[in-house]
């Protein structure tokens, strides 16, 4: 495995981005199931992607493309993201006692907390890790669960209101 390994989660649009004409995109994840390119546009001009998240027309000038070590579509379930990305690190967790972080890294709105939370009916990155991790193994298990936002830190386990500062 890997020391380091990147993943990309496409969100799909939110309804207040939703306009008459349609949704334009500025990044997307060529159809597949194991895509393992994000197209991102670097100009003004975005990528305009149809229904199944091909590039509709000639790809524009500012195009980018990025190799990852997977890219999720905007409909993966936040199982699809774990399975894929998160449960091979927590098996080697507890069959060989190595350590894993999960980083979720992008711009306000990304969907970030979304993934690593979940929701009731879908859990997130967090549950669905310490679940496989307190279920049917031996030995201890340590854990943290950090924030950072700006410059600070804040431990999200906790019951105080700290800050920490980076």
């Amino acid at each position: 495995m890997n020391r380091v390994q990147t993943f990309a989660r496409v969100r799909p649009p939110l309804p207040r981005e939703i306009k008459p004409e349609g949704f334009t995109r500025c990044l997307g994840v060529p159809p597949g199931a194991e895509s393992k390119r994000l197209l991102v546009a670097t100009t003004d001009q975005p990528v305009l992607l149809d229904s199944r998240g091909c590039i509709a027309g000639s790809p524009p000038a500012g195009l980018k493309s990025f190799a990852l070590d997977k890219c999720f579509q905007e409909h993966s379930t936040t199982a699809d993201v774990y399975d894929g990305s998160c449960k091979p690190l927590v098996e080697n967790v507890r069959s060989h006692g190595r350590n894993a972080t999960f980083l979720c890294y992008g711009m306000t709105g990304s969907g970030k907390t979304h993934t690593m939370m979940g929701t009731p009916t879908e859990p997130g990155l967090i549950a669905q890790a310490v679940h496989d991790l307190l279920t049917g193994g031996k030995g201890a298990v340590s854990l943290s669960f950090l924030q950072i936002y700006g410059k600070e830190l804040t431990d999200l386990l906790s019951t105080d209101e700290v800050r920490l500062a980076i």
